[in-house]
Formats: C-alpha cells, sequence, structure tokens
C-alpha cells in the first residue's frame, strides 16, 4: 500500500517535470504511446482466445411439447 502511494506520488513528479519543456513533452508523449504498443503487442501475443470444444452433442429440450404449464 504505501509503495503504491509512493509509486503515484513519483509519477504526479515526473509527469509535472516532463511537461515543464517542450523537449520533455516529447520524451512523455513517446514513452507513453510505446507503452501503449508494447501492452497491444503482448495482448495480442499472450491472450490467444481458443475454440471452445463441447464433447456432448447439445441436449434436446427440457420437456416434450404438451408438458408445459402454460398450454
Amino acid at each position: 500500500m504505501v509503495a503504491s502511494v509512493a509509486f503515484a506520488f513519483w509519477r504526479r513528479d515526473v509527469g509535472a517535470i516532463a511537461l515543464s519543456t517542450t523537449c520533455g513533452i516529447g520524451v512523455l508523449l513517446g514513452n507513453r504511446c510505446t507503452a501503449l504498443g508494447v501492452t497491444v503487442v503482448f495482448r495480442e501475443r499472450l491472450f490467444v482466445p481458443e475454440a471452445v470444444i463441447f464433447d456432448d452433442p447439445p441436449e434436446e429440450a427440457t420437456q416434450p411439447p404438451g408438458l408445459s404449464l402454460d398450454d
């Protein structure tokens, strides 16, 4: 918990310093775009949804026609 609070304050300070200069803004935006690109690439490579294969055939209706209470 303490580490996450410290990290949040550190990120705030780094952002404030980076936004104080034009070069800092470019570096900050480049860093954020790179992090986003890396996240997208890793997500595409690591998360591969597999097809769901059912071993059993689908079941028929649970009640034959004419046995429900609504008829």
